[in-house]
Order: structure tokens, then sequence, then C-alpha cells
């Protein structure tokens, strides 16, 4: 019992006066009123009620205690971070940039701008994280659970009412973690037939290892043709874009199709259930969405290998890609030589002239020339021109064919013609058939007519027999012997 009580006040009156800017911050901003109610004298009697005027203070000490963060909160579901303070702090003076979640070693500080705090003055704060923010925390995979989840801030946070700077943390563990729990979303793709890539861009990062290839797929806007994914070349890291590299496998198969990605309205993409997932696990739901960029292929097939069958009169040609074979070859675009310069003195080549029917009307990697009798019959004429894979070059012009995408194939010079492939030579191995003979014994001429070139210096005479009938003969005349035969 004194004349002079002191008391201390509570939390929440304390927070309270310092919520209201204007109000005991001096001398000048600090009155009182009271009730005869609030104390008695040492004989019952009750103070004298202050209400107007009220009474000033005879003092006022400003707040020179820092304030202190008491705990913290993390909701990665609805991506806001809440902080708890142990007085009332300015928003306004919160700064993003000094908060940092920390985990393992990683320290990422947030971002002004991106993520914003968003309530009023109190001991209360929230933070909304933003995408950019929500992003990197993720593929930094921390705050994944809540041991490891902590945060750390420095003076320059926040300050109080009374501007006192917030006393640093580090590595305050979590009060309360709310996981992920919302599945991402397809929200953007991209496919480019020249760079070979496919580009899918999602609402949050995604876990790339965590990518089903055969899950994704490649359809028309029809959904009547559809090719799923095999295998990658390549695919970028967890992020909210993945680039997947296509293998030429694919891409071949998708390029057999006429109806399927050759223009933006064509090309869709599709992911199945569970196909990806985010860094919390949570599986992207089925989707088709057609693609919203589309690049055709821009670069020219290649030839990459060639056989020849002179018994079947087939040349096989092997290209890089897919090309449009039925449709776009030209055989008059194609030369056979006997050396890999058809420059040097001697060379025999031979340029194809008959167009035949495609031996397959399929666009694949692979294109089956059958060679047409007169050029077959020219080739064989020509003594040192395909007898054997050493005598077997091939070389074209940029008209031979085209890709699925009209690119004029890559010519192959006839000064470096292309070698037939190592296996890939077939020799001739059908015996030629006499097909018609004439016989002018006016001319004195006998006329022999065969399936296919015949080498005239081996013609031995003394082998024929002229008889007059299919089969036995009454009268024949083996012949003996001949002036001349034409070469």
């Amino acid at each position: 019992d004194s004349t002079v009580i002191m008391v201390r006040l509570v939390l929440a009156d304390l927070n309270a006066i310092k919520l209201r800017t204007s109000l005991a911050v001096s001398n000048s901003t600090a009155f009182v009123q009271l009730t005869a109610g609030l104390v008695r004298d040492m004989a019952g009697n009750a103070v004298q009620p202050v209400v107007a005027p009220a009474r000033p203070a005879a003092a006022v000490w400003p707040d020179t205690v820092a304030p202190g963060l008491r705990s913290f909160d993390l909701d990665m579901n609805a991506r806001v971070l809440t902080l708890w303070f142990n007085e009332t702090v300015r928003a306004g003076s919160l700064a993003v940039a000094e908060l940092s979640l920390v985990h393992g070693g990683v320290d990422f500080a947030l971002t002004d701008g991106v993520s914003n705090g968003s309530s009023a003055d109190g001991t209360v704060l929230t933070v909304a994280l933003g995408i950019a923010d929500f992003d990197a925390i993720t593929r930094l995979q921390l705050a994944r659970s809540n041991t490891t989840t902590a945060l750390s801030l420095s003076a320059a946070a926040v300050t109080d009412m009374a501007n006192n700077t917030v006393t640093p943390v580090t590595a305050l563990p979590v009060r309360v973690y709310t996981r992920d729990a919302t599945s991402p979303l397809l929200t953007r793709a991209a496919l480019n037939l020249t760079a070979e890539t496919l580009t899918l861009t999602f609402s949050e990062t995604v876990n790339a290892s965590s990518l089903v290839v055969e899950a994704v797929s490649l359809t028309n806007a029809a959904g009547n043709t559809s090719v799923s994914l095999t295998q990658l070349n390549g695919l970028s890291p967890d992020g909210t874009v993945l680039v997947l590299d296509l293998v030429q496998a694919d891409l071949n198969l998708i390029k057999q199709h006429r109806d399927l990605a050759t223009s933006i309205s064509s090309t869709w993409v599709g992911l199945q259930s569970a196909g990806i997932r985010d860094m919390a696990g949570n599986a992207l739901a089925s989707v088709t969405r057609p693609v919203d960029s589309f690049e055709a292929d821009h670069i020219p097939p290649e030839l990459v290998s060639f056989t020849l069958d002179v018994s079947l009169g087939v040349l096989n040609l092997t290209f890089s890609e897919t090309v449009k074979g039925s449709d776009s070859f030209r055989a008059d675009q194609v030369t056979l030589q006997a050396a890999a310069n058809h420059s040097v003195a001697g060379v025999q080549v031979h340029t194809m002239q008959q167009q035949q029917p495609p031996i397959s009307t399929d666009d694949r990697v692979f294109y089956a020339v059958q060679i047409g009798p007169d050029d077959l019959n020219e080739i064989k004429r020509l003594a040192q021109l395909a007898v054997d894979a050493g005598s077997t070059f091939l070389s074209l012009t940029s008209l031979a064919i085209t890709d699925m995408a009209g690119n004029a194939v890559r010519p192959v010079a006839g000064t470096a013609a292309q070698p037939v492939a190592a296996g890939g030579f077939t020799p001739d191995t059908v015996s030629p058939v006499l097909t018609t003979f004439e016989l002018d014994l006016t001319s004195e001429l006998l006329l022999l007519t065969f399936s296919e070139t015949v080498n005239a210096s081996s013609l031995d005479i003394a082998q024929l027999t002229l008889q007059d009938a299919i089969s036995s003969p009454a009268q024949t005349v083996p012949l003996t012997a001949l002036l001349w035969h034409s070469a």
C-alpha cells in the first residue's frame, strides 16, 4: 500500500495501445480517464472520478524493446506464410526479401514484389507466396514437410510501432505445416519439329524424374491418330517448364501419319493421369489439349545408306527421317556409278530413266525403288558398274525425294558418292531367258531376244538347234558357226 501503485500491463492491452499510432507516443498524446471504482484509500473511500478533462501523463517513456518472432506457420496448399510476433508490428514495414526458408544448407530468400504481406498492423502478419517463390521453394525441395521447414529473418525484416527492428532469427522450426495437396495442371504445350523438342509448361514445379514417358502422346484434332512416346534423348530438370528431347524413332512414327503434327491445328498433346507429379507427389489429372506453339520440320533429310539387289532389280534407300516416297521420289535424280568420283576418266555411270510404280506407298525412313527393266539392262550392260560392292556407289540430287514436311533431300554429289552398305550388295544370280527369236533367211539373220542383257562375246552358236516342232521334231539343224554377231 502506498501513494504510488505500479501496474504491469498485460500483453493484449500493450498491443492494443501500440496498435493506435497516435496514442501514448509522448506526454501530449497520453491522457487517462477513470471511474470511482478504480481504487479506494485505506479508509475505504473511492477515488474521485476523472472524466473531462482527462488527466495528462506526467511522463511517457517510448517502447525501446525489439519485437520478436514467436513462431510461424506455412500452408503450402494455400501458399500462405503466417508470422506470429510477441508484440504489434507495422505491416507496412515488412520486408519480404529479409525472410528466408532454410533447410539442409539451402537458404532461399523470398522475393519482394513477388511474395507480398497482405495483413494489417498487429501481432500476426501473413505473406502470400508468389508463383515464382513457390516454384523456387518446391524446386529446391524446401518446405516438403514440417521437418524440412524452418525460417530465418534479419533485423530489417519488420519493425514494431515504435520503429524498433525485430530480433533476428535463424532457422526457427515451423509451428504448423500444411502440405501442398493441389494437383499440377498442364497450362501450355509447344512442339518444335526442327529442334525436335516437346515443351510442357505446368502450373507449378513438377518432379522431372516422375515423368512417365509412355504417358505422353501426340494426337490429331479428330483424336483418331495418336502416337505415344517411347523414350527420350534428354529431359530438363525440375521446374514449371519441362523440355522433352524427342528420339528419332518417335519422330519418325509421328511423321508417318499425314494427319498428325503437320500444323498447329493438327497437333494435340495428351498426358495420362499420374504421368507426372509435382514436388509434393500430387499427380497430374489426365489431360488432352491443343499445342500453343508449333514449329514445322525445316531439316532436310539425308541418305543414310543404300542396298542394291541386282537379281530383284530393287534399290533400297534409307534416310535420316521419314520420307514421302510414293509421291515425291524421282528416279531420274538418282545415279549409280562404279566409283565414288564420277569425274575420273573411265568411270561408268547410269542415271535412272524409268519411273516405276512404288513397291510400297507407306511413308517410312526407307524407300524401296523398283528399277525399271530398261535401267536394269543398261546397268548390266555396263560391265564395270554394280558387279560387286566395290563398284557400286550412288549419288542423287536434291530433287530425288522429300521428307514429310516437303524438305528436299540433302544431295549426294557425284564426286563424293556414297558406297553401298556393308553386306548390302546382291549380285545378279538369275539366268537370262530367251523370250523370242526371229529368222530372216533373205537377210541371213537370226535375231535372239533375251529377258535381260547378255554378254554377246559369250555366245556359242553351236549350243543352238533349229527344229520343225515344239517337241518331237522330225527335222533339226544344229548350227555350227556364225559370220558375226551384234555387240
